[in-house]
């Protein structure tokens, strides 16, 4: 994987992390500092949402090189953006808003 498909990762992490949580993180250094890594899967492992528990890991078994059995065992391959439903309410406060 390049350096830019694990930061495309880390953003992906650090928006479903903002989301969910609030929380505003550094998705560059989520992927060059690996006690700031552990730290933000384990934040996102208490997020209480299950594509937010996915992405956390995807992330550990990219970044920190764990095998995908050591992940939890909950763990499912991310849908690529393509393949992911999206819903309507997703967008909802949005519509006409997005430049």
């Amino acid at each position: 994987m390049t350096d830019g498909d694990k930061l495309a990762l880390a953003t992906r992490l650090y928006v479903r992390l903002r989301h969910c949580t609030g929380r505003i993180t550094d998705a560059l250094w989520m992927t060059q500092n690996m006690e700031y890594a552990r730290e933000i899967v384990r934040m996102a492992r208490n997020g209480g949402d299950d594509e937010l528990m996915r992405l956390a890991d995807r992330f550990e078994e990219v970044i920190m090189g764990r095998p995908r059995a050591m992940v939890a065992a909950s763990a499912a391959p991310p849908q690529s953006a393509a393949e992911a439903p999206v819903s309507p309410a997703t967008f909802g406060k949005y519509k006409g808003s997005l430049r």
